[in-house]
This record gives C-alpha cells, structure tokens and sequence, in this order.
C-alpha cells in the first residue's frame, strides 16, 4: 500500500493494492463535528478521490453534517446502489448494469454537489448535454478506460433521468430531501412508434443472400428463421443442439444467456421452466448448422495456436468451456455491437437498408407468419411471448403444436 497522500487532518488519498482492485481510498482520521472518527470511500479513478476529499472538507469545515439534504449526491448514489442489491426485485445483472451507470453518467455530473443543491434546471442541462453530445462518459475498452463525447438517443437520456429520480426518491423516502427535483425535469420525447419497416419474406430473401458469406451469416440466418431473441442465439451451446445422432429428436434448447459483469462473461440461467425455451427444427436447419460446425472446427485449428481460443474468462471459468455454437475467430461470445455492426456493413454493400436491428428479425418474423395466413395467436405463441395478454381469450390445443411449428418454420426457410 503506498503512503497517503496529504496525511494530515484534511483527510489522505491513497491506493490500495489489496486483492488486485487498485482502487484510491478517500480517508479521515480527525472528526470535529460529530462526523465519524474514521471515514473511508473508495473509488476507481484518483481525480475522483481528490474531488470527494475537497468536497467532504468544505462541508466539516462549515459544520454540515453529510447524513441529511448536505450529503453528497455521490453518497446517496452508493446508498441507492447497496439499497438495490438487497431489493427483491434487482438482479445481479441490474445492480451491475446501473452501478456502471452511475460511475459514467451520474458521478461526473452530480457526485460532488450536495443532494439539496441539485435542481430542475441542473437535470434538464444535463439531458440536453446528453443529447448533444457536450458530455465525456468513460467507456471500457478491454482492459483500458477512455473517456469520449457522443450524442445519447432520447430513450436512453429519459432512461439516465430515470436513474437519478429513483436515486433521489430514496433520500425523499428516508427524509434526506423534501421532494425529488428530477420529477419535474422536462425529459426528452421518445417516439415509440415503429421506425423500421417490417420485413416482408421477399426482402428477408435478400436479407439472408447479402449476409450468407459472413462468418456471422449462419447467426443471423437462424434468427430470421426461428425468432430467437439475441441473448438466446448468442448463448447456444453444441450440447444443446439435438438430432445429430440417430434416432433424436430435433431441437435445440435455449438454457442459458449470456452477459457481460465486471469485465467477465457472465451464465444467466432461468429460474423456472417456463423460462427455457425449446425450438423444434427442420432437417433443413439442422443441414446448416452441421456445415457451420465443420467451418468452426476448421477455423479452431487454424486459429488456436496462433489467437487462443475461447480464452476469455467467465465467473465460473474459460468461454471454452461452454462449447459456443458462435463465436468470434478467436473462440469468443459474440458481443451484440460487434454483430449488429457487421450485419449492417454486409446490408450496405449490397445496397440494402442498413437501419435495422437484431430484435427487427425477431419483429418479421411475427409479421411474415402473419402475412402467410397464420393466425396472431399462432404468432405469439411461436414467439413465445410471455405476455399473455396476447393471446387471452384464445387457446390453442398443445397435441400436434409442434408439428404446426415446424410447418411455419419450413414457411420461414423456403
């Protein structure tokens, strides 16, 4: 550990090595004011430390006590975090994807002030920075940490508004604020109306000819014809893929999802049945994948030696062991930008509309079964969506399911 910086009674920067975090430890050891007598914060960038250390000193020296409408926004940021991690309804995903948000978007801008002096007008800057692009949000690249500027949609601006109001409704509900001002924040409009044109089976046609000689075609060929979702196709594992052997049945079965934690992948699992999803498949798909899989063995020798392969750490171990059915040409998950910017470049050069997203594949999916004679409750169900509004009302008798699925499938492929 190295020695404090500034050791004295206007508190000590330093950095602590301890278990490879390399983290600066904001400390105070002198405690006028009833504050505590050993006060410790940690953070992940040194101008930060420094920040709050200023900050804290400001506030004792004028007699403030940090525990009501005086405590630092950055304070209350963590207190709503931790308060999170404890709540029922946060999954681990959550409270890792909103702790990175607060790090990017909340701390920068509002973690030194002092949660009574942050006001409507403060919000809405800030929205309209965001949107402007006038805001650096560091950004992880691998193991390095850049800061940029780039202009945020509006869906996502309301989204970081969002955040701020929950974090602040916390302090109201605790009686460290009156009000939250971020209620009344003007929050950017979101039109919610479709933006891309459904696909028609004509332009999916097209669609699976101007992408079939990427490494990524077979991916995206199998989504056009299933509906999977992205988070289920990017997590298919070889194991899981049933009729290679005689006598099985063919499907594949979508048990796990992966994501991204702390640098790592990360395996979320369903918690209940309903939540795994079972895709019949055709002989056709099953052509497919047994060609791509022959692809990925060649380009596993070609590149083991020289690139590695699936070397990438997991919480629980290498992305080898997963046995990926796509991945990158060093053995790795398939990050969602890495795809959708492919996708889009392979659209462009063959003069296609390059707007479109991973979920617009799901979305003609739907819309091509419908426009082929299948009923909307056939759609639905062969979506699995799990909004049974959907189909409320209707029911569609299981014996045969099945078969009708793979009728609709062969629809898709032809």
């Amino acid at each position: 550990m190295m020695a404090p910086i500034n050791p004295s009674g206007d508190g000590s920067v330093y950095k602590d090595h301890r278990k490879n975090k390399n983290l600066w430890i904001v400390e105070f050891k002198v405690a006028p004011q009833g504050i505590k007598k050993r006060h410790r914060k940690r953070f992940k960038l040194r101008k930060d430390a420094e920040a709050y250390r200023r900050a804290y000193i400001a506030a004792r020296d004028e007699g403030i006590s940090l525990q009501d409408g005086n405590m630092l926004a950055s304070d209350l940021f963590d207190e709503w975090i931790e308060y999170g991690k404890k709540s029922s309804s946060w999954k681990d995903k959550d409270a890792s994807d909103q702790q990175d948000d607060v790090r990017r978007f909340l701390k920068p801008r509002f973690g030194h002030k002092k949660i009574k002096e942050i006001t409507v007008a403060d919000v809405e800057n800030w929205s309209l920075d965001l949107l402007h692009g006038k805001v650096e949000v560091s950004v992880k690249l691998g193991k390095k940490t850049i800061t940029r500027k780039r202009e945020y949609a509006p869906k996502t601006v309301k989204n970081k508004i969002n955040q701020l109001s929950a974090a602040l409704d916390l302090a109201v509900r605790r009686r460290w604020l009156n009000y939250n001002v971020a209620q009344d924040a003007e929050k950017p409009k979101v039109d919610n109306r479709l933006k891309f044109k459904p696909l028609t089976l004509e332009y999916l046609q097209e669609f699976r000819a101007a992408t079939e000689r990427h490494a990524f075609g077979t991916m995206w060929w199998l989504m056009s014809a299933t509906g999977m979702r992205w988070g289920e196709v990017s997590a298919l594992q070889w194991d899981n893929v049933y009729g290679f052997k005689e006598g099985e049945p063919l499907r594949i079965d979508c048990l796990v999802e992966l994501g991204r934690k702390d640098g790592k992948w990360h395996i979320d699992t369903p918690k209940t049945q309903s939540g795994i999803r079972r895709y019949p498949i055709t002989t056709k798909i099953l052509d497919k994948l047994e060609e791509h899989k022959g692809v990925q063995f060649l380009i596993r020798e070609l590149n083991e030696e020289l690139l590695g392969w699936g070397d990438a750490e997991t919480t629980n171990g290498k992305v080898k062991d997963l046995n990926l059915m796509f991945t990158t040409d060093d053995g790795n998950p398939i990050h969602n930008s890495v795809s959708l910017k492919a996708m889009r470049k392979c659209l462009r050069d063959a003069g296609m509309d390059a707007t479109m997203k991973h979920k617009d594949l799901r979305s003609a999916v739907g819309t091509i079964l419908i426009s082929l004679g299948h009923t909307p409750q056939e759609a639905s169900k062969f979506l699995g969506h799990s909004d049974e509004s959907i189909t409320k009302g209707h029911y569609i008798h299981e014996d045969g399911w099945n078969n009708r699925k793979l009728d609709m499938i062969d629809s898709l492929t032809e």
